[in-house]
């Protein structure tokens, strides 16, 4: 019985992280933030701009979510008069370019 649990994990698993990851987050919701794409080198970030201030905060989700997960959050932060910048990750959104062999080095470059 195990060793039948172990198998099946792996396995449901990984179709559990697919599906939310390829249905869970509609691109048809909007982010109260002020929508940028910005372009260079080939990919593509989708920017979202709450409020503006002398300083600003940039705000990732984390773990492939999207950046609307934060819009709450930036939005209270903006209200006490600093800039919020969230971004959705390539893939997500309409943030495009390669995913694949990308290191932590690859991602603070696309900021």
């Amino acid at each position: 019985m195990k060793i039948l649990y172990h198998n099946l994990l792996k396995p449901l698993l990984a179709l559990f992280i697919f599906f939310t990851i390829t249905f869970g987050y509609s691109q048809k919701i909007k982010s109260n933030g002020v929508r940028k794409l910005i372009k260079a080198d080939g990919i593509q970030i989708e920017t979202f701009v709450f409020g503006d201030g002398p300083a600003a905060l940039i705000m990732a989700a984390g773990n492939g979510r999207p950046a609307i997960q934060l819009d709450e959050l930036a939005q209270a932060i903006a209200s006490k008069g600093i800039k919020v910048v969230t971004y959705n990750y390539r893939t997500l959104g309409a943030s495009t370019g390669k995913i694949e062999g990308l290191t932590l080095h690859d991602y603070a470059d696309d900021l």
